[in-house]
């Protein structure tokens, strides 16, 4: 049976609200420079990623002048980064890159854990279980996050050995391995044949305190509420570069979702005190949601008292 996209195990990508926009967008190399200029940092990333789409466009080109071009047919990859860098976001604009370059029949993104793949015990359950989720990805991406995960047991290198089977059949989907750095060795030496099968590799690098102040300020935008206009670029790249290493290289650009929403709770209550309705986030609320969310990643990281975070500028 293949797993319906209401299967637990796997989550099917829907298109979002900001690819409806850009659908109208004919030209694949304009598309992609659209979709990567929303993504903050990861330069050296998006321009692998341009080099892949003009390297399959000018094969193209040279097939339709009378060339005679090999394409192959082995397109999995590896996205190796810390958490929070990126690794779904750029595997979701990469699903529908390869439906344009015409690499994949449909721009469909199945994204799954080692969870999925784990039978129910018995003899044969794991080759069942990756089959059906190999089927439930054809022609499309599958999206295999956290895969390191499969080489902490026997049963995950089952799993890694059943995948394997499949990455070689002409109507495999494109599977793209996510992994944190520390973990991808292991992975892809679990199996002498395994990097073998996987000929792209990408790095997610992690991100400046700039490009932190960036993310931050957009998810801010998205929640509906704005910055004071006095709060500077490099006032907000300064709090991230106040926070300890270890939570920014940990959380990245999760650390500005958990930022903003703290930063909003202490907004709230200075409006509940206050009694009046604002919108505005100052340098003050800023600084507190950046420390309460690197507080929550960093034990060790001790975090200003209420009374010094609250009211100091």
């Amino acid at each position: 049976m293949v797993p319906l996209p209401a299967d637990p195990r796997i989550a099917f990508r829907q298109p979002e609200e900001e690819d409806m926009e850009l659908e109208d967008v004919q030209h694949t190399g304009s598309w992609l420079n659209q979709k990567l200029a929303k993504l903050a940092g990861l330069q050296d990333l998006k321009d692998q990623i341009r080099l892949l789409q003009s390297g399959v466009a000018l094969d193209q080109e040279r097939a339709r002048q009378g060339r005679k071009v090999t394409i192959s047919s082995l397109n999995h990859m590896v996205f190796t980064g810390s958490p929070g860098t990126g690794k779904t976001t750029v595997a979701r604009i990469m699903a529908e890159l390869l439906h344009r370059c015409g690499v994949i029949k449909t721009r469909k993104l199945i994204e799954v854990q080692r969870e999925a793949f784990i039978g129910n015990g018995l003899v044969g359950s794991t080759e069942v279980a990756t089959a059906e989720v190999i089927e439930s990805a054809k022609d499309g991406v599958l999206f295999i996050d956290e895969a390191y995960r499969l080489c902490e047991d026997n049963v995950g290198r089952q799993v890694i050995q059943a995948v394997m089977t499949h990455m070689l059949a002409p109507d495999a989907p494109i599977i793209i391995f996510a992994s944190y750095f520390q973990g991808v060795a292991d992975f892809l030496q679990t199996n002498p044949g395994l990097a073998a099968r996987i000929p792209y590799r990408f790095t997610f690098e992690d991100h400046s305190s700039a490009t932190l102040g960036t993310i931050l300020r957009s998810n801010i935008d998205k929640m509906g509420l704005s910055i004071a206009p006095e709060v500077t670029d490099s006032d907000i790249s300064v709090i991230f570069e106040e926070c300890p290493l270890k939570a920014r290289t940990k959380m990245n650009g999760h650390l500005c979702q958990f930022a903003a929403k703290f930063a909003k709770d202490c907004l709230d209550r200075d409006c509940e005190e206050r009694n009046e309705v604002s919108w505005e986030l100052t340098l003050r609320h800023l600084k507190a949601g950046a420390q309460r969310a690197a507080a929550g990643r960093d034990p060790e990281f001790v975090q200003p008292s209420r009374h010094s975070s609250l009211l100091g500028a």
